[in-house]
Parts: structure tokens; sequence; C-alpha cells
């Protein structure tokens, strides 16, 4: 079982890399018939750890269990144009 410092050593290897290149490359779908596979991410990130893929509640690496989010930068045109205003 790969531990918790090992995984994060392994992902640091890809800082900054394209996902979906990696996806590709371990065969892991991100796209079909239109319709995107809302996991890839997440499989993608476990194989880079060195995580096996599964679907269990249980834990995939030694006590701890790897999670993904995705972080959007809001849209500031409109709350830009009202503090403006308010100045």
């Amino acid at each position: 079982m790969v531990t918790r410092v090992l995984a994060i050593k392994n992902l640091e290897k890809h800082i900054g890399e394209d996902l979906s290149k990696h996806a590709k490359k371990f065969g892991i779908t991100t796209y079909f018939e239109g319709k995107q596979n809302k996991g890839w991410k997440g499989l993608t990130l476990e194989r880079l750890a060195g995580l096996s893929s599964n679907n269990k509640q249980a834990p995939n690496g030694l006590g701890f269990e790897l999670k993904s989010t995705a972080f959007y930068r809001p849209k500031v045109c409109g709350l830009r144009k009202k503090l403006l205003q308010l100045l």
C-alpha cells in the first residue's frame, strides 16, 4: 500500500501538467459520446499517485483517501462595475 507521504511526492512531480494527457496515456476515458466522464480526473490522480483505482468506500492508500475538487475563478465583471459605482 502507498503511504500518504509517497502519494504526495508522486503527485508533486506532475504539478502544472495537463491531466487529460495522462488520462489518455492510462486509457481513461474523459469524454464519451459528447458527455464528460465525471470521474476521470480523480482516476487519473489516483494513478499518478501510485494508488489502485477503486470504487470502494475504503481508503485508497494506507489510512487515507485521495479526493479532488475543481476551483473556478468567479466572474468579477459585474462586481468590479458595482465597486466602481460605489467609489
